[in-house]
C-alpha cells in the first residue's frame, strides 16, 4: 500500500482546482450513464465519498471506498457488474442490480444509517429510466448533521457549524477509519518493523545490570512490577506496532493528521497493556515514542520505496528522526489550554518547565544521537551489554526525564545526570569491573526510589533505528 498521494495538486490556484474538480464530475455523470446504457432495465447504483475540503483523493479515501463497496457487495450478491474510478474529484464506484429501485434505496439508506463510517458514503440510486430514487418523504429531513445529531439540512440552513468544525468533523471520522484499518491490513514491511520494535523493547528489559530499572535479576525501583509483568506488557502491544508503521505508510505529508491516527492507535495500545498487567503502567512512555518513530519510519520507508532510493543507514534514520521531529513539535500544543489527563509530564511542564518527552521527540531525539552514531556501525554481535549500559548512561546524562521528577523531584534528575556524566568520564564502563560499577549505582537509584524509566524508553527507540535502518 502506497502513502498517500493527491491526484491533483492542492496548492494550485483555487480556480484551477474549482475547473478540474467539476470537470471530473462532469466525467463522472457521463460515466454512470454510460454504463446505464449496457444495463437497460437495471437499477444503478453510485458510490462516492462525502469529503468537505480540497483533497478528494488519496490511497486512504481508496481504501474508505473499498470498504463501502464491500458493505454495498454484501447486501447484494446478485450483483450484474462493479466499475470502480480513481480521479481528481475523489473515487467512485458503479453498481448495476437486478433489483427493485426502492428496494435498493431502502437497502443503501439502511447502509448510510447503521455503517461506522456511513456519514462519508453517498449512495445515489437511479432507476431504469434514470430518474434519482429518494426516500425524503419517508425519512424526514434525509440525514445527519456531520457535527451533531440534527438533520443536515436544517444545520446548513441555519448556518450551525462552521467548515472548520465540519472539516475537523469529517477529519475525525477519517482517523478513526485509518486506525481501525491497521488492524487488518498491514504489509510486509510493517510487520517486520513491527517485530524490531518488539525486539527492541525486549532486549531494554532483558538488559543486566541497570540502575534502578526493571531486569531479569530484580525490580530495581518498582514494587508493582517485575521481568514477567514487563514480558506480558510487551506481548500485549506487539501487535500495535506493525499498525503505527502502516498508519505512517498511509498518509504522507500530513503531520498533524498522522498523529490524530498514531494517537488512537496508541491509546488502543495502552488500553492493551493496562489489561495485560492488572492496570500497572509498564509502557506508556514507549508506547508513545515508539509510536510516534514507527508512523515516521512508515512514511520514510513508503517515499524510498516510491522514489526507488537506496539510502544509507544514517541519512535514512535522520530521514526518519526528522519526520518524528514533525509530529513531536504538534505533541507541544498538550501543554497548552486545560489538559484532559495531569499526567507526570503535565506536572512536571507546569512546576518546572520541563517538555519531557514530548519536547525530546520535538528535537528529533537528540539524547540518543552520541550513542546512535557510536553503536549503528558496529557488527549486530558487538551491540552487547556493556555497550548497551554505556549508551543507557549516554542518555542519561542529556535527557530531561520527567519520571525521576516525579520520582524525586527536580534535583533528583540534575542528580541522576551528574552520576552518569561521572560514570562515563571516569571511564568505569569500559572496565573489566563495569558490572560492579553498575551495581554500585542501582544501590544508590534503588534506595533513593529512581528510576530513568524515560531514559530506557530511549534506548529501545535507538535499537529500533540502528535495526530499521540496516534492512532498507
Amino acid at each position: 500500500m502506497s502513502a498517500v498521494r493527491h491526484c491533483y495538486s492542492p496548492d494550485a490556484p483555487q480556480t484551477e482546482r474549482l475547473a478540474a474538480y467539476l470537470e471530473e464530475k462532469e466525467a463522472r455523470v457521463e460515466r454512470r450513464k454510460a454504463f446505464a446504457r449496457r444495463h437497460a432495465g437495471e437499477t444503478v447504483v453510485q458510490l462516492a465519498l462525502n469529503i468537505p475540503g480540497r483533497i478528494k483523493d488519496s490511497a486512504l479515501l481508496r481504501r474508505l471506498l473499498a470498504s463501502g463497496m464491500s458493505e454495498f457487495a454484501l447486501r447484494f450478491p446478485q450483483l450484474t457488474e462493479c466499475a470502480l474510478t480513481n480521479a481528481s474529484a475523489g473515487p467512485s464506484a458503479l453498481f448495476a442490480a437486478a433489483e427493485a429501485p426502492q428496494s435498493v434505496k431502502e437497502k443503501t439508506a439502511e447502509l448510510e444509517a447503521l455503517h461506522p463510517w456511513s456519514r462519508l458514503f453517498d449512495f445515489d440510486v437511479y432507476d431504469a429510466g434514470g430518474k434519482t430514487v429518494s426516500l425524503a418523504s419517508r425519512h424526514g429531513m434525509g440525514r445527519t448533521c456531520f457535527v451533531c445529531s440534527r438533520p443536515a439540512a436544517l444545520c446548513m440552513r441555519e448556518k450551525s457549524h462552521s467548515a472548520e468544525d465540519v472539516a475537523q468533523s469529517v477529519t475525525d471520522r477519517l482517523a478513526r477509519f485509518a486506525a481501525y484499518e491497521t488492524a487488518f491490513t498491514v504489509s510486509a514491511a510493517a510487520r517486520r518493523a513491527g517485530a524490531l520494535a518488539l525486539r527492541a523493547a525486549l532486549y531494554e528489559v532483558g538488559l543486566q545490570p541497570k540502575p534502578g530499572l526493571v531486569d531479569p535479576a530484580h525490580s530495581g525501583s518498582h514494587e508493582d512490577m517485575d521481568f514477567f509483568t514487563f514480558q506480558r506488557s510487551a506481548a500485549a502491544i506487539s501487535s500495535f506496532f506493525p499498525r503505527f508503521f502502516a498508519a505512517g505508510e498511509w498518509i504522507a505529508d500530513d503531520p498533524a493528521f498522522l498523529l490524530a491516527v498514531l494517537r488512537l492507535i496508541g491509546l488502543e495500545a495502552e488500553e492493551a497493556m493496562y489489561e495485560a498487567t492488572g492496570h500497572i503502567n509498564t509502557h506508556k512512555g514507549l508506547i508513545f515514542s515508539l509510536g510516534l518513530v514507527l508512523g515516521a519510519a512508515g512514511e520514510v520507508s513508503a517515499a524510498q520505496r516510491e522514489a526507488f532510493d537506496e539510502l544509507d543507514e544514517k541519512t535514512f534514520i535522520k530521514n526518519v528522526l526528522d519526520k518524528t521531529a514533525e509530529l513531536g513539535r504538534l505533541t507541544l500544543t498538550d501543554f497548552t489550554g486545560r489538559p484532559s489527563e495531569e499526567t507526570p509530564g503535565m506536572r512536571a511542564h507546569r512546576d518546572y518547565g520541563l517538555t519531557g518527552i514530548r519536547g525530546e521527540a520535538a528535537a528529533g531525539f537528540p539524547a540518543i544521537e552520541t550513542p546512535l552514531l557510536a553503536l549503528c556501525s558496529l557488527p549486530e554481535a558487538d551491540l552487547d551489554a556493556r555497550r548497551l549500559l554505556e549508551a543507557l548512561f549516554e542518555i542519561m546524562s542529556e535527557l530531561d526525564d520527567t519520571t525521576l521528577v516525579r520520582r524525586g523531584g527536580i534535583e533528583a534528575l540534575a542528580a541522576v545526570k551528574r552520576c552518569a556524566r561521572d560514570l562515563l568520564q571516569s571511564g568505569a564502563l569500559r572496565q573489566a569491573s563495569w558490572r560492579d560499577a553498575v551495581h554500585t549505582v542501582d544501590r544508590e537509584f534503588v534506595a533513593r526510589r529512581l528510576s530513568p524509566g524515560g531514559a530506557a524508553d530511549c534506548l529501545s527507540v535507538m535499537l529500533f533505528l540502528i535495526w530499521l535502518a540496516r534492512e532498507q
